[in-house]
């Protein structure tokens, strides 16, 4: 009996070690598959942001305006799928407690803006009306990571336009909440819409509504895990509303970190005593929308304007008095032309037309102009004080003025090739390196102003190279930022502590190299 018993305590033993074994072949097995995993999602980004950066090239050359459209639509599905990849890789950085928030001053309007331009021409390919609403009154500054705000809001609008049927509309409003100090997003759409049951498992990684729907629309069902994710880390909060075949309307909320001094996005006391004349023809859906958009933004810094049918507009327009009219126009129902008529342009009538395009007629005389949709408060403020200003419309300040000679070091020949095509454009001369050593060379043989550093190289590391360079005191003036295809907190702070000014996450733009330009320059 008490040999028994050993031979089974034995026994156990044997299975137990064994099963301590497999535990460890199987951690072993899950480890290696994370890393070929991220390897092999790592290997697709820098493809797709290959692709993006050649795509960015053709839209800065394409005239014909059906190409131009054609090229912003693939570039669109590019990011989509660039997206995808990303949110992958956001939710293993989830379940490994690894992601964090970093938290920098930004200009919330300018990266708003940014996500909803992309957005836009996936809507506009559904016939989807996309109307945006930014808070003039949102501090110019606030410190947050926009990285991280970014990705809430693409991953709400891709659901948006995902879900809402051809023919729909799409409303998107960033509103500043003084009372509470916060920001708040919100997306509604009138697509397809939830049960009470599907809102229940909406934030749970890889659920979507049921099978049919995955089937439909496609998708991973990551992206409203990932949103709640971010917010609550954020110290935010996440409301959904949704009735099936109604619509879905998303509210995002955030503390909004900033200065008592930093100032609105725009000053309300440059329009005070503007007189404002809109025409608002309540048979015209899409016209009425805009109408509403445009009062929206007067009422939020005390604009005074008047709204008018079609009988009264042309009853002031032959008026004396000195009016801006603003004419939504989205069905090409008026012609910009009729209204340049000799004793229009000498009475001095400031017309501005809201149209679907910017209008190719004739040259328009100067109190005639064409704001074309998408646009935001800013677009639209700048059009209405520069018709105000009497002596000449104000002209956006040019960027790229200055010559300077950039240096980019990068491994991959596709990487340095969309750079050299996108500094020449912005009137930069460039110098390219495929290495460290073809870099220290230029560096010590070229007057070089700026250098670009990929973090990710073969034989030495972004982070390894700037600190190399900062040993020089030669090298002082030279401005260098990092370049790296992974957004992460970490990446960024290793480059900075190396010596970088800033970093620029791939795929890397025409817009986002002025933005810096403009910034440290």
């Amino acid at each position: 009996m008490k040999d028994d018993l050993v031979n089974n305590c034995q026994k156990e033993k044997e299975e137990i070690e064994k099963l301590k074994k497999q535990i460890e072949l199987l951690k072993a097995k899950i480890e290696q598959d994370k890393k070929l995993f991220s390897t092999f999602s790592h290997d697709i980004r820098n493809f797709v942001n290959s692709i993006l950066g050649f795509l960015e090239l053709l839209t800065l050359q394409e005239t014909d305006p059906t190409k131009f459209e054609y090229i912003k639509s693939a570039q669109n599905s590019v990011y989509l799928i660039l997206n995808l990849v990303n949110d992958v890789l956001e939710l293993s950085k989830m379940e490994e407690g690894k992601l964090k928030i970093n938290e920098y001053f930004y200009i919330p309007i300018n990266e708003y803006k940014s996500i909803y331009n992309v957005f836009y021409p996936s809507a506009i390919e559904k016939n989807i009306f996309f109307i945006g609403f930014f808070d003039p009154l949102l501090p110019y500054a606030i410190k947050g990571d926009e990285y991280r705000i970014k990705q809430i809001i693409s991953n709400l609008f891709s659901n948006a336009i995902k879900f809402t049927p051809e023919g729909g509309m799409i409303k998107f409003k960033i509103n500043y909440k003084t009372k509470t100090n916060s920001v708040e997003i919100t997306v509604s759409d009138s697509g397809i819409g939830m049960t009470q049951e599907e809102l229940d498992k909406l934030f749970k990684p890889f659920e979507q509504a049921n099978d049919l729907v995955a089937a439909r629309f496609g998708g991973t069902g990551l992206g409203m895990s990932i949103v709640f994710n971010l917010v609550k880390m954020m110290g935010g909060s996440v409301k959904v509303r949704s009735k099936k075949g109604k619509g879905t309307t998303f509210k995002i909320s955030f503390p909004c970190k900033t200065y008592e001094t930093v100032p609105p996005s725009v000053d309300k006391s440059e329009f005070e005593k503007f007189n404002i004349v809109i025409l608002h023809e309540k048979d015209n859906i899409l016209n009425s929308e805009i109408v509403k958009l445009i009062m929206r933004y007067f009422r939020r810094i005390d604009i005074h304007f008047k709204v008018v049918d079609r009988k009264e507009l042309f009853e002031l327009i032959k008026s004396n008095e000195d009016y801006l009219f603003i004419i939504p126009d989205l069905e090409d129902e008026y012609c910009s032309e009729d209204f340049c008529e000799p004793h229009l342009v000498e009475s001095n009538k400031k017309i501005l037309f809201i149209k679907r395009t910017r209008y190719k007629a004739k040259k328009l005389p100067y109190n005639v102009k064409v704001l074309p949709i998408p646009f935001i408060g800013g677009n639209l403020f700048r059009e209405i004080k520069g018709m105000f200003d009497k002596q000449s419309s104000i002209e956006e300040k040019k960027e790229g003025n200055k010559i300077l000679s950039v240096l980019v070091i990068d491994d991959n020949p596709i990487n340095l090739k969309i750079m050299k095509e996108l500094l020449k454009s912005m009137n930069m001369v460039p110098f390219l390196a495929q290495d460290e050593i073809e870099g220290m060379e230029i560096l010590n043989n070229k007057k070089i102003d700026v250098a670009f550093i990929d973090e990710n190289m073969p034989t030495i590391s972004g982070t390894e190279l700037i600190q190399e360079i900062r040993r020089y005191p030669k090298f002082n003036k030279v401005r260098i930022f990092g370049l790296t295809g992974d957004a992460s907190d970490e990446v960024r702070k290793k480059l900075i502590e190396a010596g970088a000014e800033d970093v620029l996450v791939k795929p890397i733009s025409r817009e986002k190299l002025e933005k810096l330009f403009r910034q440290y320059f």
